[in-house]
């Protein structure tokens, strides 16, 4: 998270908790099939929740699995 400021990483981590208890496993372990379907889930049962919110939540894990190894 090179570059990001404290509370940036702080958003991360916590809509990252979010989606570890959603699927109770650890985040890099999710199928990202389920993850589309949570994400897809989430933006239809929340009339109004802010871009940055929704951004935070999507780029979350998409920042996780980025950088585990293959």
């Amino acid at each position: 998270m090179a570059g990001k400021s404290q509370r940036t990483v702080t958003n991360y981590g916590r809509h990252l908790a979010k989606l570890a208890l959603h699927f109770n496993e650890l985040p890099t372990e999710v199928d990202p099939d389920r993850v589309n379907d949570y994400l897809h889930l989430f933006k239809r049962g929340h009339n109004t929740p802010s871009d940055s919110y929704f951004k935070f939540t999507v780029y979350a894990p998409l920042g996780v699995v980025s950088h585990q190894p293959l």
